[in-house]
């Protein structure tokens, strides 16, 4: 598995390339962020002579990995120090990402994430009942049955079920940031289990502490679960937030026994479901290399 220094809250190295990935489908006039994401991430860099690279691609197309790929093979980003910019990647555009990392680059990788000051829980819920049925995809190793499900929960609560009906899992574990001694994070996280209620009373369901930005002890909490059933087939689905989508796809991408699984919506909505910026937060990933290789 690779090394991952993690997070850097005033991070300063040298980079090349700045890149940013955006939905096709995505009008621009909506993208009234765009130049804010681009100004605030250099503005970060110690180097302002950061080349920008901006993509529109489409997001949920089952193409996407291969389209993610040539972004990078055109760019020869593979042997170039890059900031990635996933504010505006959803879920599914995750796990491509992770598997890019794992297998591919050479040199150290910064994720930037603007954080929102607030969400709309309503509205994520009224998006979520339109989205619905959408089409469930599996990443990783594909096998006739999963034994074990670690259900990181969000406020998607209907997606969160129909996974679980769908695996019908022997063991389960609800993992969520529940113990937290930041008030914010600790209403947010007690509205999820609200949410998540029904799952919680299954008796073969385990309550699990996730962090929601700390993205080494995120994976090392799927590192965890995983140490509890070496023998077991198991399937990690995150519904939680962008930076615990990181760390399971990244988890997920470096075990070859593991498998991810996803509900890709059938019809987009492009509501905005967050408003301001809190904070924005770096992730320097650096994978380690064969004696061969460099770091």
């Amino acid at each position: 598995m690779g090394l991952f220094n993690l997070p850097a809250s005033e991070y300063k190295d040298i980079h090349e390339v700045h890149l940013l990935i955006l939905n096709e489908e995505l009008d621009k006039h909506q993208n009234i962020e765009l130049e804010d994401l681009i100004s605030k991430a250099k503005s970060s860099l110690e180097d302002k002579n950061v080349t920008t690279y901006i993509h529109y691609l489409n997001f949920y197309d089952e193409e996407f990995a291969t389209q993610l790929f040539e972004v990078f093979n055109s760019h020869h980003l593979f042997d170039r120090p890059i900031l990635l910019d996933i504010t505006s990647c959803p879920h599914p555009v995750l796990m491509p990402i992770g598997e890019i990392f794992i297998s591919h680059m050479n040199k150290a990788v910064t994720l930037a994430y603007l954080v929102p000051k607030s969400y709309d829980i309503d509205l994520i819920r009224e998006i979520e009942k339109q989205e619905l049925p959408g089409e469930i995809r599996r990443y990783g190793l594909v096998r006739r049955n999963d034994d074990v499900l670690a259900l990181i929960a969000g406020f998607e609560s209907e997606k969160a079920k129909r996974i679980v009906e769908e695996i019908q899992p022997e063991y389960g574990y609800l993992l969520n940031d529940i113990f937290t001694s930041d008030l914010e994070q600790a209403s947010i996280a007690k509205e999820k289990m609200k949410l998540h209620h029904e799952i919680i009373k299954l008796e073969h369901f385990k309550q699990f502490h996730l962090p929601r930005y700390d993205l080494h002890r995120i994976m090392n909490s799927c590192q965890l679960i995983h140490s509890f059933h070496p023998d077991k087939n198991i399937i990690f689905a995150c519904f939680g937030s962008k930076i615990q989508r990181v760390g399971v796809s990244l988890f997920v991408s470096s075990e070859p026994d593991l498998a991810l699984i996803d509900i890709v919506p059938q019809e987009l909505s492009f509501k905005r479901i967050s408003s301001g910026l809190k904070d924005m937060l770096f992730y320097q990933l650096k994978r380690n290399l064969n004696s061969e290789g460099e770091n």
